[in-house]
């Protein structure tokens, strides 16, 4: 978890473009876009409104969250496949319960989503219930359908403002499966660093067991469509953190005769069979990937 000048800081260095291009040789993993402008990428705020986060917080809130969004093209288009990348904004207020205060479909631009912010008013209760913030936080995206999903779609980041963790309900999200961690990343900026139950919560929250660590950075467009892999996470001494990099790792093991999938590396690429477009097989350049693919194995 972060206090708000942090998250600033972390999430000015959200983008989702393509991959960097460079015409050289790779002398390491591929780093990811940071070209704010072609993001797409669906964005919940999940905003503590009960009387534990006071309304001096939750102007703080509206203000720097419009000034950081001023940077990505908000939109409310969700079909990436016609070239018009933008950036769906949908706002969740909660206190004993939760409400969808506004949708993907009611940001059409910076002015909506000020109006909106601005517009959540302090309530009276002393509960913060997130885990219904969450539950309600499904009913965002329109239900699935095989070609709706995948023309649709894109990564989510989950930003909660949290100011208490003060309902039983709230013990349910560690040991449940309400958010896909592989595609969405969750950043979280506690206004109550004193209390030990919302601290404890927003740092569970954040726990990436792939690297054994938490991590409040997107890092850019680096996701892999439809769980075609694991993006690649690896510590960045120049900036103290882990990031992500553009490149999705899958570990494939298989025997051909047992289980129809490929018999060896050759055929993993030619094959027209269970992956036909995603896997290739790849190199092992460092011991810190080596790692990464390891942890994967064994979560």
């Amino acid at each position: 978890m972060k206090l708000l000048f942090g998250f600033l800081a972390i999430f000015l260095a959200i983008s989702f473009g393509e991959g960097a291009q460079n015409s050289a040789k790779l002398t390491g993993p591929i780093p990811c876009s940071t070209n704010a402008s072609e993001t797409w990428v669906d964005v919940v705020l999940l905003i503590d409104n009960s009387v534990n986060m006071g309304s001096s917080n939750l102007r703080k809130i509206s203000t720097l969250t419009s000034l950081v969004m001023s940077k990505f093209p908000i939109g409310t288009n969700p079909n990436v496949t016609q070239g018009v990348h933008n950036t769906r904004v949908g706002v969740i207020a909660y206190n004993y319960k939760a409400s969808i205060v506004a949708g993907f479909d009611d940001i059409k631009n910076l002015n909506d989503l000020a109006q909106v912010l601005n517009g959540i008013q302090l309530s009276s209760h002393k509960e913060a219930n997130l885990y219904d913030a969450i539950i309600q936080s499904n009913f965002l995206e329109a239900p699935c359908t095989v070609n709706f999903c995948v023309s649709t779609y894109r990564p989510t980041v989950m930003i909660f403002f949290a100011a208490a963790s003060n309902v039983d309900a709230n013990s349910q999200i560690v040991h449940s499966n309400l958010i896909d961690t592989v595609t969405t990343t969750i950043i979280t900026v506690n206004f109550n660093s004193a209390d030990s139950n919302i601290t404890s919560l927003l740092n569970t929250l954040t726990f990436n067991y792939f690297v054994n660590t938490s991590m409040y950075n997107y890092s850019s467009n680096c996701y892999c469509i439809d769980h075609t892999g694991y993006p690649l996470i690896l510590y960045d001494s120049a900036n103290n953190r882990y990031t992500r990099y553009a490149e999705c790792m899958i570990l494939l093991w298989t025997n051909g005769q047992i289980d129809g999938y490929y018999e060896n590396p050759i055929e993993a690429c030619t094959s027209i069979g269970y992956f036909p477009n995603y896997v290739m097989t790849g190199f092992l350049n460092s011991k810190d990937e080596e790692q990464f693919l390891a942890g994967i194995r064994l979560f």
